[in-house]
């Protein structure tokens, strides 16, 4: 019987019969481990924000699940608690509060009201708020009202600290305070020649300072006991401290991130109010941008997601249950797998069924993109490519468990400490030959678009199945010299191989090129393709389907907003082309593309505005129309899994385009919907879950009416 009679009844009596859902795009979440940042406790519980994403953990942070009462795409970028309510910025939505412990959200101050506001901070019952121009605003009613402090001698307040009845604001190397929430002010410590001065409130007891000193090379770690009156310098911090990210307050002591003149930041700890300081031991190959805490507990956002240690950094834990890394940053597939990887991170996720992703391998430095060359019989068979950050090109001969480097004769960056040159696109020819695109230079638009061809080195070759590479550019111009004065060519930028064997490249300034011999020699085959100001356009991607190859143009890369097509297409091995856009929005610009199951899809960039979405072909690019549900700004073009398209999004992670359910409403797969089906869903009703797990039956993560109606409408089916 169902749990909910009452309910079951005034459900039923609201809710319209509905038909199944049709195919549509659903998201997945995203590879576990996201960066977390902006801690904040609340009583018993602890809110820390992501990237458009804000969390909350009941139990200490060893599980996290996502707030779904505030505007979707929104980041918490500072905060203030006053008593047990929360007062959060969060940019572009406004000022909103929470006064039980993070679940339900109300907007307090409009977005134009806090437009400006940088920083926000609690002092009693009043909530201090400073611009990025310097000026400060103060609110008595948590945020709804603000009016502004009058700031001595006009001050700009670059820097601001509160404790429990003082405010201390900075302008270079003044400090002021105010005991009186801003009404007037006593002048405080000056360091003459200091030129920044960042200040941290970390509770009652102590402020701190960190103050560069530019002229004379130095630094300082201050610290003051009486709200800023007088200053002293703490002589036990490491000479080579550059900055100090920030300082918290827990119920061990102080712990703070700084960072050193190597670029490497590290989490400090005070156990006698910051008068003297040890470096806590971290997690083991990382790199940390932001420290919390809850009671006792440290918590450390690095490159493989959330670390929490109890025992002061002796020992730590993961701790990224719940919490998602919602930028994919590469994807690839190999038909009956998937592999994807978050951001800037070193961590490769691995799926099979295209719902769940686990991860596979930790590799020793950020993953840019992911190949996928050559699918073997089973997923632990696949042969896998993977390009780092500063450490070239990386291989898998089993379906990413383990990586050997494979670098030998790929150039590395002039003057740059030996780093390698980073693979922008790799393709197989053959058995035996691969041929590589190395990024031109340290900042390059994606797939090397948009950025500089200095120290561009055209085609790199491998005939040995990648034990040893070498420049196979016979045919390929020069374009001039780079940094160190050696040889330049122009920008590699997308690369495919026809079944033909014959290999297409695009690049940045010089057109489409191809190579009939396994990349031996290489001829321009511009005949069709578009000039804008005598300039061929920069492309957005390349792609073959059967005997034929096309190449998105991105018109805006190419500064050409008019040209009259987005996609060429070459029907006799790239030796002439012909537009393929009919059906597209002419405003649109044209970016990555993918084929599953015969049809070509495209992710379109709107050039007015607006969210990208995606296109597809069902006649090899004759006509195209919009894909159902299109997911909100999508990073790559959907890749197939066992017959699932996945698509990455910058913002809302991974997505599959799943397709209705077998027997709509069946929630127990006994092949009838009946009694026991509603009564699986109403024990379910209102709970999130893995999109079509469960009673999910419109794919959409949650149990709700709308799952109601699907079972409802195909009550007493038998499939």
């Amino acid at each position: 019987m169902p749990r909910f009679p009452l309910l079951t009844a005034a459900l039923i009596a609201s809710t319209s019969f509905a038909t199944a859902s049709a195919q549509t795009w659903q998201p997945l979440g995203a590879p576990e481990g996201g960066s977390l940042f902006r801690f904040v406790q609340v009583d018993d519980t602890l809110i820390a924000s992501a990237s458009m994403t804000t969390y909350r953990s009941t139990d200490a942070g060893a599980s996290w699940s996502p707030i779904d009462t505030l505007p979707p795409l929104v980041t918490l970028s500072t905060s203030a608690v006053v008593g047990n309510t929360i007062v959060a910025l969060f940019p572009s939505a406004g000022v909103y509060s929470s006064s039980d412990e993070g679940i339900t959200w109300t907007q307090v101050t409009d977005a134009v009201t806090s437009e400006q506001f940088s920083t926000l901070a609690a002092i009693g019952s009043s909530i201090i708020a400073r611009t990025g121009a310097g000026e400060l605003f103060r609110s008595d009613n948590l945020g709804v009202d603000w009016s502004p402090i009058k700031r001595p001698n006009d001050t700009m307040a670059l820097q601001m600290g509160t404790d429990a009845t003082r405010l201390t604001i900075c302008e270079f190397t003044d400090v002021y305070t105010s005991d009186d929430l801003g009404e007037t002010w006593q002048t405080g410590f000056t360091l003459p020649q200091a030129s920044m001065i960042e200040l941290y409130p970390a509770g009652a007891t102590a402020q701190f300072a960190f103050i560069r000193d530019f002229i004379n090379a130095s630094t300082g770690f201050y610290r003051s006991t009486d709200g800023g009156l007088s200053w002293t310098l703490l002589n036990n911090t490491p000479a080579d401290i550059q900055e100090v990210e920030s300082v918290r307050r827990f119920d061990g002591g102080l712990v703070a991130l700084t960072r050193t003149g190597s670029g490497s930041y590290f989490p400090m700890l005070s156990t006698d109010d910051g008068i003297s300081w040890t470096q806590i031991p971290t997690p083991p190959n990382d790199y940390f941008s932001a420290v919390g805490s809850f009671d006792s507990t440290l918590f450390l956002t690095g490159q493989q997601g959330l670390s929490r240690s109890d025992n002061l950094g002796t020992s730590w834990t993961p701790s990224n249950t719940g919490t998602f890394s919602v930028g994919v940053g590469a994807l690839a597939s190999s038909g009956h797998a998937a592999y994807a990887n978050a951001n800037g991170r070193t961590t490769l996720f691995r799926s099979t069924d295209a719902l769940t992703w686990l991860p596979h391998h930790i590799l020793p430095s950020a993953i840019s993109f992911i190949y996928s060359t050559a699918p073997g019989a089973t997923p632990d068979q696949d042969e896998l490519f993977v390009s780092l950050s500063n450490l070239g090109l990386h291989r898998s001969t089993d379906g990413g468990t383990t990586f050997t480097p494979v670098n030998n004769g790929i150039p590395e960056y002039p003057l740059n400490d030996g780093a390698i040159r980073m693979v922008v696109d790799l393709v197989r020819v053959n058995p035996t030959t691969l041929i590589i695109a190395v990024q031109g230079s340290s900042r390059p638009g994606r797939h090397g678009v948009g950025g500089s061809t200095y120290g561009a080195e055209g085609f790199i070759r491998s005939t040995n199945n990648g034990a040893s590479w070498s420049q196979s550019n016979s045919g390929f111009p020069t374009i001039g010299i780079n940094e160190i004065f050696q040889a330049n060519w122009d920008q590699i930028t997308h690369l495919a191989v026809l079944s033909n064997a014959t290999v297409i490249a695009t690049t940045r300034t010089l057109g489409i090129w191809r190579s009939t011999n396994a990349g031996a020699s290489w001829q321009q085959v511009n005949t069709g393709v578009p000039t804008c100001s005598g300039v061929r356009p920069a492309f957005g991607d390349l792609i073959t389907l059967g005997n034929d190859v096309f190449a998105s143009i991105d018109s805006i890369g190419s500064g050409c907003p008019n040209l009259p097509t987005q996609v060429l297409k070459s029907s006799d091995s790239g030796a002439t082309w012909t537009p393929a856009s009919n059906g597209m929005p002419i405003t649109s610009r044209a970016g990555r593309m993918s084929v599953i199951d015969g049809k070509l899809n495209i992710v379109l960039r709107p050039t007015l505005g607006g969210y990208p979405e995606f296109w597809e072909s069902v006649d090899a690019g004759a006509t195209w129309t919009p894909s159902a549900s299109s997911p909100q700004y999508p990073l790559t073009a959907p890749h197939a899994v066992k017959d699932v398209p996945v698509a990455g999004t910058v913002f809302t992670g991974l997505w599959a385009l799943v397709p209705p359910p077998a027997c709509p409403g069946d929630t127990n797969a006994n092949g009838s919907v009946d009694g026991a089906d509603l009564s699986v869903l109403l024990s379910q009703f209102g709970t999130s879950v893995k999109p079509g797990s469960g009673a999910d039956l419109n794919n959409d993560g949650v149990i709700n009416s709308a799952d109601l109606s699907v079972l409802l409408a195909n009550f007493g089916n038998n499939c």
